[in-house]
């Protein structure tokens, strides 16, 4: 029996924050594991943060929390 580790991503409740965990990395691109992307907006421009496949849990949580930790206010 094969065990296969599930692709995990979420998005924020407004669509503006996309968190995704790609244990195997990312269709046509097998070095991406992680992939962070914040949507723009007519003030600020979206980006996106990649991570490899051995990038630590704990770094990837660090870049979200700091994220997080700059977002404008609701």
């Amino acid at each position: 029996m094969s065990s296969t580790i599930t692709p995990t991503y979420t998005n924020s409740v407004d669509g503006s924050l996309y968190v995704g965990w790609f244990p195997e990395g990312r269709p046509g691109n097998r070095s991406e594991g992680w992939k962070i992307a914040v949507s723009g907006t007519a003030e600020m421009p979206g980006y996106s943060i990649t991570f490899t496949t051995d990038t630590p849990a704990h770094i990837v949580n660090a870049a979200v929390a700091a994220l997080l930790d700059a977002a404008p206010a609701a």
